[in-house]
């Protein structure tokens, strides 16, 4: 408690990375200066960054990382002690504490529990490359397209619709309302599930590629947003779908021109709707002019789903990754539809 609370606080401490150790496969000598590893590549051993090899709390050495490859590390300087097969290596992270630290203490037995909220401070060290491509990569019109699972927390979807409304009121006289949007903007949520370091180190490389809320990407809307009204013919541009007002209310704004329709045997095609009228023999249904012709003929019975696709943006720059053990970890994230690209 006094290291912590007096000792600590403000100043640098070295963080060793645990859920990302590795385990040296051959035995070293002191003065060393290159331990066998296995697995490297997965974890996030940095050049210039630091690096601990630990057996116990008497025989370890912090090392600067000078070259790594999945297989070896080779560090500046010589090791203090020697180290059998088998032992841990882990990445080490300078960080200080954060904010304010909270404790909690039980009743029985007095038992104290402290919670401690790190920041690196030197993440740029080493930082590996960034890939918008990492984690998924399918693209649609240029951008990433995340069409992978999402991820829910709880049974159902949450969304939002958000308008940018302008209120003029002098308090006298009549009040004036305006926007310069043309439709809503929808916030939902992306998850992602990676079950493995090698995907978990994916995840962080998109991330960084994607910086944030800086750069847009496509992401379905992951609902039966469209029920398909008719059997779609070899040729034709025509997509029947059951009536729902899209052409009196929607009439081909964005965020609701893109769909992809996927078929019960796993395939999937993606349109852009041209334009939309009420069916003209039928006024249960709606009538699509989409932008390609349908390759095949397709009964109804074998779609699956339609589901638009939305250009949308991180609505944070904060991510947290949240880890149930090595290897296996998720994020979910915010996201909103943006009307440029």
């Amino acid at each position: 408690r006094i290291d912590v609370g007096h000792l600590l606080f403000g100043d640098l401490t070295n963080l060793p990375l645990r859920h990302l150790a590795v385990r040296t496969t051959a035995a070293s000598n002191i003065g060393a200066t290159q331990f066998q590893i296995s697995g490297a590549d997965d974890s996030d051993f940095r050049v210039g960054g630091l690096a601990v090899v630990f057996t116990d709390f008497f025989n370890f050495d912090i090392v600067e990382v000078s070259a790594i490859t999945d297989t070896l590390l080779t560090i500046t300087g010589e090791a203090v002690f020697a180290y059998s097969a088998n032992t841990i290596v882990m990445p080490v992270r300078v960080c200080r504490l954060k904010g304010r630290v909270s404790t909690s203490v039980t009743k029985v037995n007095a038992m104290e529990t402290f919670r401690l909220v790190l920041e690196s401070v030197d993440n740029d060290t080493g930082v590996p490359a960034a890939d918008t491509t990492a984690w998924n990569s399918n693209t649609y019109n240029g951008k990433v397209l995340l069409d992978d699972c999402n991820i829910l927390s709880g049974i159902s979807i949450r969304t939002e619709l958000q308008k940018d409304v302008k209120v003029l009121d002098g308090r006298t006289g009549i009040v004036s309302t305006s926007s310069a949007w043309g439709t809503n903007k929808r916030r939902s949520t992306k998850g992602f599930f990676a079950q493995s370091r090698a995907a978990i180190k994916d995840l962080k490389a998109f991330l960084r590629g994607i910086r944030g809320k800086q750069i847009s990407f496509w992401l379905p809307t992951f609902l039966p947003d469209l029920t398909v009204g008719d059997d779609l013919a070899i040729g034709s541009t025509n997509f029947d779908i059951e009536h729902i007002d899209y052409t009196r209310f929607i009439q081909s704004r964005e965020s609701k021109v893109t769909f992809k329709i996927t078929f019960t045997d796993g395939t999937s095609l993606e349109r852009e709707i041209l334009s939309s009228v009420d069916h003209p023999s039928d006024a249960t249904l709606e009538r699509f002019t989409v932008d390609d012709t349908w390759p095949a003929n397709r009964t109804v019975a074998e779609v699956e789903k339609v589901e638009f696709y939305e250009l949308v943006r991180f609505a944070t720059d904060r991510f947290t990754i949240r880890y149930s053990r090595d290897g296996l970890a998720k994020m979910t994230a915010p996201v909103v539809v943006v009307f440029d690209v």
